[in-house]
Parts: structure tokens; C-alpha cells; sequence
């Protein structure tokens, strides 16, 4: 299978599946849904994804910033 079918293939279940997990309403809930997805990578993939997410936080703050002068 070539790269491309590949990507586009992992594209499209990870759009599934952040699909579902928006449709989650309850708090308690997508915890539990976080904890089962975190619970399949290991302590250093877990390090990667927390540093990734506040990168996401640091720009959203930036932007945010920028937006309100």
C-alpha cells in the first residue's frame, strides 16, 4: 500500500473517531474515553502528546492575544 492511501486511510479513522468523541456530552465520560485512548501508549508517547497539547495551548493564547489589539 502506497504512503498516500496509507495517510489517507489513517486520516480517515482518526476523523471517525474525533467524530465520536465530540458526541460524548458528558465530562465524566470523555475522561474515561481520554484514559482508554492514553492507555495504549507507552510514558514517553504520553510526554510527546502533554507537550503537543500545551504547544496547542501556547498558540491558542497567542492568537487569542493577537485577535483582542
Amino acid at each position: 500500500m502506497t504512503t498516500s492511501i496509507q495517510y489517507k486511510k489513517n486520516m480517515h479513522s482518526n476523523a471517525k473517531t474525533e467524530n465520536l468523541f465530540r458526541k460524548i456530552q458528558n465530562n465524566e465520560n470523555q475522561w474515561f474515553a481520554f484514559d482508554f485512548i492514553l492507555d495504549h501508549f507507552n510514558e514517553d508517547q504520553k510526554v510527546k502528546i502533554r507537550k503537543y497539547i500545551k504547544q496547542l495551548i501556547k498558540e491558542e493564547k497567542t492568537n487569542e492575544i493577537n485577535k483582542n489589539q
